[in-house]
């Protein structure tokens, strides 16, 4: 599985979250304050911890609609965000559809994944006629092969829009991740006020981002540590998982990643290995036990003369 966790989320930055008597890093008690918010009262707050990625189930691919755009890059004082003045299609959950608006960059993930957070989080946010918003998320891990990949190129790209607007489809980033297995929740914004009703949808799949990617993000200081702690799960349910509550989530012993699946795998062959040389060892030890006492039952007549 590469190296990003992909999750698909819905945020908003709106109204509360342009008030500038905010930052980061996260001060629960400094959002809570804030005229309007609900960053302390609310029940259904965003982000959380997700179940291992191992407890995906493979579901409908996602219905993204998404087309290429003119893309520009603006540092909002609280993160990147890529945007376009044309429309930049869709995304479909249920029986709604929802506009993509735009992309916001968070440095380190907000969602983690069984406690494991990850180098950055796309937020690709959209909003229906009605006004209600859908964020699709997608977990980076940082990319480790030198090789050049289709991730690199689409990184780049964002970068390049920092000096001028870049045509860039965003769909191109999800053709590297597994888009039939994600999960879903209802949440908020991550940002003041963290008003609620917000669908969120988090791909349980990782992307790679790369790693001069990840140094270039860390020249904004709107980009060092913008994100928000975990909120209490408070009961709600997560879709998209063979889990099916909060308690056999955090009661679950499974591999994360892909990677760490394959490394599990790798540690279980081994065991198995070693608990075969053990055995091997043991039956040669009493093949000689038994040779030496044969040996001395040869012997003892001699001993009597």
């Amino acid at each position: 599985m590469k190296a990003i966790l992909c999750a698909i989320v819905l945020m908003a930055s709106f109204s509360i979250a342009s008030d500038t008597n905010w930052g980061y890093p996260y001060n629960a008690q400094e959002w809570g304050s804030i005229e309007g918010s609900v960053c302390d009262t609310g029940l259904e707050q965003s982000p959380i911890d997700l179940p291992f990625l191992s407890t995906a189930i493979s579901q409908k691919k996602l219905d993204v609609n998404w087309e290429p755009g003119k893309i520009s890059l603006i540092d909002t004082g609280h993160s990147l965000q890529l945007s376009s003045s044309t429309p930049l299609g869709n995304i479909v959950i249920g029986t709604s559809s929802y506009d993509l608006i735009k992309l916001q960059i968070h440095t380190r993930s907000e969602h983690t994944i069984r406690n494991k957070q990850y180098p950055m989080e796309l937020q690709f946010i959209h909003q229906n006629s009605k006004g209600e918003l859908a964020v699709l998320g997608l977990l980076c891990e940082q990319d480790m092969s030198r090789k050049k990949s289709k991730e690199e190129i689409f990184f780049q790209t964002l970068k390049a829009c920092e000096q001028e607007p870049q045509t860039i489809d965003f769909s191109d980033i999800l053709k590297t991740v597994n888009t039939k297995k994600y999960f879903q929740y209802s949440g908020s914004e991550t940002t003041p006020g963290c008003d609620e009703n917000i669908v969120w949808t988090v791909i349980a799949d990782e992307c790679a981002v790369p790693r001069n990617f990840l140094k270039w993000t860390k020249r904004f200081e709107s980009m060092k540590q913008n994100y928000r702690s975990t909120q209490s799960l408070n009961g709600r349910h997560i879709s998209g998982t063979i889990l099916n509550s909060e308690e056999n989530v955090a009661g679950c012993i499974c591999p994360n990643t892909k990677s760490e699946a394959t490394a599990f795998t790798m540690t279980t062959h081994s065991l198995t290995l070693l608990f075969g040389i053990g055995i091997g060892f043991v039956a040669q030890f009493l093949s000689v036990l038994k040779y030496l006492a044969k040996k001395e039952d040869d012997f003892e007549p001699l001993l009597h003369l």
